[in-house]
């Protein structure tokens, strides 16, 4: 993880090898007020306010208001269109090319891969007064990083955090059958369905109870005068019988052929 030193100092070195910003300054405005009492302080400069910082799960967040500082100057020669004219615009122009340029290196910084930049950014110009006229502009930055909560970092020794009072995951497992996990506290819709796609069963006393069907009764296959009559079970399958058919010529048996029934045949007599 990323101190708040190493951050403080990843600030200073964009402001010290920048070719506009000539100083840097961390802290709350009423030590800039002060500082800029002193005569060696320069412009332009960089300044870091600290702001509230939080962690959410899984991440910490350092806040800043940066200002980018330029001094306003009154324009030595004055005609009658350019009395009390300052170059405040041309100033404020130039600062914000810095802040944009610091959002930029922050977004491209390698240094600290685990650090990321919130690229959205809101740059808010001012006018004031303190010893000196400054104008430029400043924007409210948060750059997070991984925080994962974890005991192991904590420079101690001696005392063995509490155990985790959190519930494991539930298991589904159904007929031997493993479906997978529940997080505790939360809900797992489960459904049976037949191979039709009819949904069956219900929840009973911490059992699934399938109905169980009905079985149809056996089938009664007859001719039409009812000379042959047989069953079969519901869902089997009866295989008829072939029939046999006899050639009588004067009471006397002349043949006799076999054929598939209800199969079209033809019976050709030859008469001698």
């Amino acid at each position: 993880m990323v101190s708040y030193n190493q951050i403080i100092k990843l600030l200073r070195d964009f402001s010290d090898n920048h070719f506009i910003l000539k100083s840097y300054g961390n802290g709350e405005p009423w030590e800039l007020v002060e500082n800029s009492q002193h005569l060696d302080l320069e412009y332009p400069m960089m300044w870091v306010q600290d702001q509230p910082n939080n962690t959410v799960k899984g991440e910490e967040t350092f806040k800043f208001r940066i200002f980018f500082l330029g001094q306003v100057a009154t324009l030595k020669e004055k005609t009658a269109t350019t009395l009390n004219e300052t170059n405040v615009n041309e100033v404020k122009s130039d600062m914000r090319q810095c802040a944009l340029d610091f959002i930029g290196y922050m977004a491209q910084d390698t240094n600290y891969p685990e650090l990321e930049l919130d690229r959205n950014v809101s740059l808010v110009s001012f006018v004031d007064d303190f010893n000196d006229k400054l104008t430029g502009w400043y924007i409210d930055v948060n750059i997070n990083q991984v925080f994962r909560f974890s005991a192991c970092n904590i420079p101690m020794s001696g005392i063995t955090p509490p155990p985790s009072t959190s519930c494991e995951d539930a298991i589904i497992n159904i007929n031997s059958v493993l479906y997978g996990n529940v997080p505790s506290g939360g809900t797992e819709n489960i459904v049976v369905k037949d191979d039709l796609g009819n949904i069956v069963g219900s929840l009973i006393g911490g059992e699934w109870i399938v109905p169980s069907s009905t079985p149809c009764a056996d089938a009664t296959v007859e001719n039409s005068d009812n000379s042959y009559s047989d069953t079969v079970a519901s869902g089997g399958t009866l295989v008829l019988p072939d029939e046999t058919y006899n050639v009588y010529l004067n009471g006397v048996l002349q043949s006799s052929t076999t054929s598939p029934v209800l199969k079209n045949e033809t019976i050709n007599i030859v008469w001698q």
